[in-house]
């Protein structure tokens, strides 16, 4: 009889200890030097079938999708990072796209994973690296390096 309730603290244990919807912690990663950031955060599109609040012109306009970009030397050749900007497919944590913008600049390190290829985004898209080191990452697995 005491078999069923100590089994039940271990199934518990083992639940609590391993959520259902965790992702893998990255791994493999590669510091470097930034030599050029860019995007556009905030775009501005034309769509005259889309009935939205905006409107110049006689023109009605909608905001497009953000993008940012971050090219990086590192002992393994330049990797081109694109910020995943729904912020879903990483870690969880407070950085965002707009954020990680606003403070990186050229010339600051950073470290970054470069094994994640395979684990897609909240739309699919794929996250790590191609082989030609061109890839996409969620805001908080890029980590500022303070000297």
């Amino acid at each position: 009889m005491r078999i069923k309730p100590t089994f039940g603290l271990i199934v518990l244990a083992g639940v609590i200890g391993f959520p259902a919807c965790s992702t893998p912690e990255p791994s493999g990663f590669v510091e470097g030097e930034i030599t050029r950031v860019g995007g556009n955060l905030v775009s501005v599109v034309q769509s005259p079938e889309w009935d939205g609040l905006l409107s110049y012109s006689n023109e009605t306009l909608r905001f497009g999708e953000p993008s940012y970009i971050i090219h990086v030397n590192t002992s393994q050749g330049e990797y081109s990072i694109q910020v995943d900007p729904t912020d879903n497919g990483g870690s969880i944590g407070p950085q965002t796209i707009y954020n990680l913008a606003g403070t990186l600049e050229q010339g600051m390190r950073i470290r970054f994973p470069t094994e994640l290829y395979g684990r897609e985004n909240c739309d699919g898209n794929p996250m790590g690296f191609s082989k030609s080191r061109i890839g996409m990452l969620d805001p908080d697995d890029i980590e500022i390096l303070r000297e």
